[in-house]
């Protein structure tokens, strides 16, 4: 602030020397300054400035817009890119599943002509009456711990308690895939 007071009565001081020198009145000197601003054009440099400065606002404008299309545009293509890889990923479980749910029913047949019959633990374990499948192997009642645990703990081999298990939980998601899978489980567990 003490700055902004010292260059005020600088100025005053200058103008009044200037005045007392000049010989001028206060009235002359505003006179003087006022005419000699009206007769100031502005040069053509500025008027050039001015034009090349909106030109290159409008050419940065056009960039911009340019940018952001192209930018949209890609993002479009990634999306519709992305859509793709997960219809096709569909397709492939879909594929999977199915392979999965037919390799279980031929395991399942498999083990039926063999006459794999279920153990006593498998009974224990939700039979309800002889010869009926527990809650677990129906699509109202399907609980996969369950199912799981009957099929592990059945008399079946290794190979076709992977193929069951695996084929039930690739085709869980799907009632359709599920309702083939379940009926392989049920049939080479001899419900």
């Amino acid at each position: 602030m003490r700055n902004l007071i010292w260059i005020v009565l600088a100025v005053i001081v200058l103008g009044g020397g200037y005045m007392l020198f000049t010989g001028k009145s206060v009235n002359e000197v505003v006179e003087t300054v006022t005419g000699t601003t009206a007769e100031v054009e502005a040069p053509t440099a500025l008027e050039e400035a001015a034009t090349a400065a909106g030109e290159a606002v409008e050419a940065a404008q056009e960039a911009a817009s340019d940018a952001a299309t192209a930018v949209t545009e890609t993002a479009q293509e990634a999306v519709e890119a992305a859509q793709e890889a997960v219809s096709a990923a569909q397709e492939t479980i879909g594929a999977t599943a199915t392979e999965a749910t037919e390799a279980a029913s031929e395991t399942a047949a498999q083990a039926t002509e063999t006459g794999t019959e279920p153990t006593s633990q498998a009974m224990d374990q939700g039979q309800t009456a002889e010869g009926q499948a527990p809650e677990a192997l129906t699509i109202e009642g399907f609980d996969m711990a369950r199912v799981r645990n009957l099929i592990e703990e059945s008399g079946l081999d290794a190979m076709q308690k992977t193929l069951l298990i695996e084929g039930i939980r690739a085709a869980q998601d799907n009632p359709d895939q599920l309702q083939s899978a379940l009926e392989a489980a049920r049939t080479a567990l001899g419900y």
